[in-house]
């Protein structure tokens, strides 16, 4: 999922990626040929990708298998920030390299430890990372919080959810222009919609804070 923001005629940008299970895989059509990435500096560029979850039943699903794939994609549209869905600790650690090499930062935490771990290599401990352009912005801060009552702290599953649910986001710089935009990127709940609502809830008072921190 893609979204095309005119810099000129937005002075802070809150991008709310919000990606149900599969959503993303659907919504990144396998015609990608038909889009035109822009090269002209013209527009922002964001994508949301829902990874899907790693399991050794189906090697298909792995990174030797995906990972080059996604690479490409993320080559030929450079976007400003990507946010990915179910990252999970095996995911991280192919694309903190992979990514680093393409000069792009990120933040984030794994949902189960409220730690970035290099070391560890499991099919959990689900990340919803946001990956920016180092060479281009500069992180002026950055957070990961749960879609729960104590939102500040590993917790949940909460209200009936089938996982425990996080939301990550940076709030990045242009270094050129000054020009300042947040990204925000989470993976709502697929079984509970109270959980949804609430998560949504959640996510819109944090980018009201950030709206009024960041008011120029």
């Amino acid at each position: 999922m893609f979204r095309r923001l005119w810099k000129k005629t937005v002075a802070f940008t809150a991008v709310l990626m919000v990606a149900l299970t599969m959503s993303c895989s659907v919504l990144v059509s396998a015609d990608i040929s038909q889009f035109t990435p822009v090269t002209d500096g013209s527009y922002l560029n964001f994508m949301s990708f829902n990874l899907r979850y790693d399991t050794t039943s189906n090697p298909l699903m792995s990174t030797e298998i995906r990972g080059s794939h996604l690479l490409q994609l993320v080559q030929s549209y450079l976007p400003d920030s990507v946010g990915f869905q179910e990252a999970t600790d095996t995911w991280m650690g192919y694309l903190r390299n992979a990514m680093a090499a393409k000069n792009y930062a990120y933040v984030g935490v794994g949902r189960d430890t409220g730690t970035d771990d290099p070391t560890r290599n499991t099919t959990s401990n689900e990340f919803a990372p946001v990956f920016y352009r180092s060479d281009k912005y500069e992180a002026l801060e950055s957070g990961t919080f749960w879609l729960a009552p104590t939102l500040d702290v590993v917790s949940g599953p909460a209200w009936n959810a089938g996982n425990k649910r996080v939301c990550t986001y940076v709030v990045l710089k242009n270094k050129t222009t000054s020009e300042i935009y947040a990204h925000f990127n989470t993976h709502l709940d697929d079984q509970s919609e109270v959980a949804k609502i609430n998560g949504i809830r959640i996510i819109q008072s944090r980018i009201s804070g950030l709206e009024q921190k960041y008011s120029d």
